[in-house]
C-alpha cells in the first residue's frame, strides 16, 4: 500500500478578508496612533475603520496629547512631521502629510486640528491624521491688519510680518470633525488683539473683538462661552451665539497676591505668560514665569515657575492651587488641555507639560550664533517646584530653532462627519483674498 506522505503547505492567512464586523470591533480597542496604523494596513481595514468610527454609536476614546516636531531632515523633507507618544515613549512619522501646503507653517492646534497659514495670509484648518481640510478667511482680511498695508515698506516686509505678527493662540468652539457650525477665535499681533469668525455662516470673515488697548494672552471655550485672559490678569466671558458677540461678564482680576508674586518674580527679570484651562470642571488661571533675555547674544528664555489659581464656585474670587492631584496640564501653542493621570498613567500627576509659544523670541534667536537654549519646554512638578526635561526631548535637536515650534496636538484620526465648502469671504476693499 502506497502512502502519500507529502506534507501539504498551508497558505498564509489573508488578513484582508477578516469580517468587517470583527475589524470594526477591533477599532474600539485602539488609541489614536494604533488607529492610524490600523487604517494603513490595507484598503479593507481602512474601509472597516472608516465605516465604524463614522457611525453615530461610536464613542471616541480619550487620548493623551502628542508632541508634534518637524522631520529629522526638515530641509530635505519639509512635508513630514513626527509625533511623540507619551504612552509608547517613541515617535511615529506622518510622511508627506503637508504636501498640499508647501509654503504654510503651523500657528496652533485645537481639537486635533492644526491651523496653517502661508506668507500670503491664506489660512486653513487641517487634520493631519485624517487629512481633512477646512478653508478659513484670509488673515489679510483682519481690519486691524489691513491698516498696515498703507506702509510703503509693507510688500517686502509682508512675509516677516506674517511670521511675527500673526497669531498667539487659535481655538475652535468645538471639534470641527463633528459639527459644521463652529467658531474660530484667534489672538493676533504683538499687541494681543482678538478676532473671531463663524465657519457655518454664509459669509465667513474675521471680526475684531474687544478694545485695542487690551492685550489678550489666552483664550478658551468653557461651558459654551468664550473666556479671554489679558496680560493684566483680568478674565472676560463672551457670548458668541449672537451675530455680534458681546462680553457678558468681567470676572474679578486674578491678581490678589500680585505684590507677593512681583516680590519673587520681579517684572524686570521675568516675563509672565497666562493660560486658561478647564480641569475636572474647574476653570484654572495659570501664570508662567519665564526668565527674560538679558544679553544681546545670549537668550536664556527659560521657564522657572508656575502659579495656578482656581475660579471659586460663585465666580467672585480666585483661589490659589497648591496641588493638582491626579491631573496633568498641557500648555503651549495649543489650546490648553488637562488629562487624568489615573486614566493615562504615562502622564505625571500634579504636573504641567509645557512647550515654547513665544514665536517672537524665537525669531530673535535666528539672528544669533548661540542656540544652546533654542527652545523652552519641559515638565514642571508643582510639589517639587522643579522643571524636568519634556518626554521626547531626545528627539529634539538642542541646537536647532524649529519653525514652527513644537507643540501638543490632541489626535483625532477619524474622518469628519460633515462636509465643508470654501468660505465666502472678502477683504474690506472688496477684493478677494
Amino acid at each position: 500500500m502506497d502512502l502519500d506522505c507529502t506534507r501539504k503547505t498551508r497558505s498564509p492567512p489573508d488578513w484582508s478578508k477578516l469580517p468587517q464586523e470583527l475589524l470594526g470591533f477591533l477599532t474600539t480597542k485602539l488609541v489614536s496612533a494604533d488607529t492610524i496604523r490600523f487604517k494603513a494596513v490595507c484598503p479593507s481595514w481602512n474601509r472597516a475603520a472608516t465605516s465604524y468610527i463614522s457611525s453615530p454609536s461610536y464613542n471616541v476614546m480619550d487620548q493623551t496629547p502628542l508632541l508634534m516636531i518637524p522631520s529629522s531632515d526638515k530641509q530635505n523633507d519639509p512635508h513630514t512631521r513626527r509625533f511623540f507618544s507619551l504612552a509608547e515613549n517613541k515617535t511615529f512619522t506622518l510622511r508627506d502629510v503637508f504636501r498640499d501646503f508647501p509654503e504654510a507653517w503651523c500657528v496652533g492646534s485645537s481639537h486635533g486640528w492644526l491651523v496653517l497659514m502661508d506668507a500670503t495670509g491664506k489660512m486653513d484648518l487641517f487634520n493631519p491624521f485624517s487629512e481633512d481640510k477646512i478653508e478659513l478667511p484670509s488673515f489679510c482680511t483682519l481690519p486691524h491688519f489691513v491698516r498696515h498695508e498703507t506702509n510703503p515698506a509693507f510688500p517686502r516686509m509682508k512675509a516677516l510680518i506674517m511670521r511675527t505678527y500673526i497669531t498667539g493662540k487659535v481655538v475652535t468652539s468645538c471639534n470641527p470633525s463633528c459639527n459644521k457650525d463652529f467658531a474660530v477665535v484667534i489672538t493676533h499681533s504683538l499687541g494681543g488683539r482678538l478676532a473671531f469668525c463663524k465657519v457655518g455662516d454664509n459669509r465667513c470673515t474675521w471680526t475684531d473683538l474687544g478694545e485695542e488697548s487690551d492685550h489678550y494672552s489666552d483664550i478658551m471655550f468653557h461651558n459654551g462661552q468664550l473666556y479671554t485672559a489679558t496680560s493684566l490678569g483680568s478674565v472676560g466671558v463672551w457670548d458668541l451665539t449672537k451675530s455680534l458677540p458681546s462680553k457678558v461678564l468681567d470676572l474679578h482680576p486674578c491678581c490678589a497676591d500680585g505684590r507677593e508674586i512681583n516680590k519673587h518674580f520681579p517684572y524686570h527679570k521675568f516675563d509672565v505668560q497666562h493660560y486658561l484651562v478647564e480641569s475636572s470642571g474647574d476653570l484654572l488661571f495659570v501664570w508662567r514665569f519665564i526668565v527674560k533675555s538679558i544679553e544681546v547674544r545670549t537668550f536664556p528664555h527659560k521657564t522657572e515657575h508656575f502659579h495656578i489659581f482656581r475660579l471659586s464656585s460663585d465666580r467672585k474670587d480666585w483661589e490659589k492651587v497648591e496641588y493638582l492631584h491626579d491631573r496633568a496640564l498641557f500648555l503651549g501653542g495649543n489650546h490648553s488641555m488637562s488629562v487624568s493621570t489615573l486614566i493615562f498613567p504615562e502622564c505625571q500627576e500634579n504636573s504641567i507639560y509645557f512647550t515654547d509659544d513665544n514665536s517672537y523670541e524665537m525669531a530673535l534667536k535666528h539672528h544669533v550664533d548661540d542656540k544652546a537654549c533654542a527652545h523652552d519646554h519641559g515638565v514642571y512638578n508643582l510639589e517639587g517646584k522643579v522643571v524636568e526635561p519634556v518626554p521626547g526631548n531626545q528627539y529634539i535637536d538642542k541646537g536647532t530653532i524649529y519653525d514652527p515650534l513644537p507643540f501638543w496636538v490632541c489626535p483625532y484620526p477619524w474622518p469628519s462627519t460633515v462636509s465643508y465648502g470654501a468660505p465666502s469671504s472678502s477683504s474690506p476693499s472688496g477684493q478677494q483674498p
